[in-house]
């Protein structure tokens, strides 16, 4: 039984650190300044930086609020009407279901890790293997993604959306805001993240432990 509490203690440890990381990203505004600079795509848009970080971001906050449609809004806060295709409305939709999920995995993750890990005695143990294990996962992780990303980009969207919606033209205001070549960087920042910060707890925790063994 405490086998399988460890196992299963491992795994949300990685999900709500993998996840923390990743809303602490998406809401990363200096992040989708440096994409505006650094991704050529994006300059096609016909945006200024200042509206391609604004026009983010209200993307990202309609993942957390209750509106239907995500809606594009002005600096005098009028909407862009037809901004978004039908189309890219949809997927967009579908994008804010599939965050919420993970919003709630990542809850209910942290709870469960938490509450284990205040129950257990040897901590720095479990924090130790948890964050080796992280670090190999994701290493592994890696090296298949970044080997051929273009493949394991689709297949992300073919498992986690049941439609077709994701396929869109080149010439729509997503593909020239969001090009997979921001998804490439977005996961290169993210992943190396999770696993700096992983690494650290590895070191951090086998220092304490030689610490109180001397």
């Amino acid at each position: 039984m405490k086998k399988i509490i460890k196992v299963v203690w491992i795994a949300t440890y990685f999900v709500s650190v993998l996840m923390v990381i990743f809303f602490a990203l998406v809401f990363c505004k200096p992040f989708f300044g440096y994409e505006y600079k650094a991704n050529t795509t994006i300059l096609f848009s016909n945006l200024s930086e200042k509206q391609y970080e604004d026009y983010s971001m209200q993307i990202v906050d309609y993942f957390f609020n209750n509106d239907t449609n995500v809606r594009i809004l002005r600096v005098n806060s009028s909407e862009i009407k037809g901004y978004f295709t039908e189309r890219e409305i949809k997927h967009v939709r579908n994008v804010k279901n599939l965050v919420r999920f993970f919003l709630l995995l990542t809850a209910l993750c942290i709870v469960f890790s938490v509450v284990t890990i205040l129950k257990i005695k040897q901590k720095r143990n479990f924090l130790s293997i948890a964050s080796f294990s992280s670090v190999v996962l994701i290493l592994l992780l890696l090296t298949v993604q970044f080997v051929n990303f273009n493949s394991a980009f689709i297949v992300f969207h073919k498992i986690f959306f049941r439609n077709n919606y994701w396929l869109l033209p080149e010439n729509t205001k997503l593909i020239e805001m969001f090009p997979e070549k921001f998804f490439y960087d977005f996961a290169k920042v993210w992943l190396s993240l999770f696993l700096g910060f992983n690494g650290a707890i590895y070191f951090a925790s086998g220092f304490l432990n030689l610490s109180k063994n001397a």
